[in-house]
């Protein structure tokens, strides 16, 4: 009976030694798919850094139609979120209210519109042909540039 208790423990050590270089394998495989996540969190955290900002320049130049500087549609405390719509793309039309809001709260921010100018007014410009207050003088004729021994160029 002794043969046959020993066969059993040299099975058991047989596994247990299996067991560890299977153990040590899977714990290598474990800590390359771990690393692989770390990067892939990593490569997705940047890209979602790289959006924001690109969606906030967008806002920006969005609201630079209402505010002189752009910039002043985060200073209420407005997260990128809230201008969002349901796909996460950026809504105009939110901008544009959110920027209106803003204005609104903080008139001194608001964009100065240049005035307008008549551009045929007083202020210069450009003036219509048909208004006649030209002074206009007609062209000699070429008949008068090149007949100078009359007296009448």
């Amino acid at each position: 009976m002794e043969g046959s208790d020993t066969a059993p423990d040299a099975i058991v050590e047989a596994d247990a030694t299996g067991n560890s270089k299977d153990r040590g394998a899977a714990n290598k495989e474990a800590a390359k798919y771990r690393a692989r996540l770390r990067d892939a969190e990593a490569k997705r955290d940047e890209l979602t850094e790289r959006l924001a900002t690109l969606q906030r320049g967008q806002a920006e130049t969005l609201a630079r139609e209402y505010l002189a500087d752009p910039s002043d549609l985060w200073r209420d405390g407005i997260e990128l979120t809230a201008l969002l719509d349901d796909d996460g793309n950026l809504d105009p039309a939110r901008v544009a209210e959110v920027a209106q809001e803003t204005v609104a709260a903080h008139r001194h921010w608001a964009a100065q519109r240049p005035p307008k100018r008549n551009p045929a007014g007083s202020g210069g410009g450009f003036k219509s042909g048909a208004t006649g207050t030209d002074n206009y003088r007609q062209a000699p004729s070429w008949h008068k540039v090149l007949n100078t021994t009359r007296g009448d160029a």
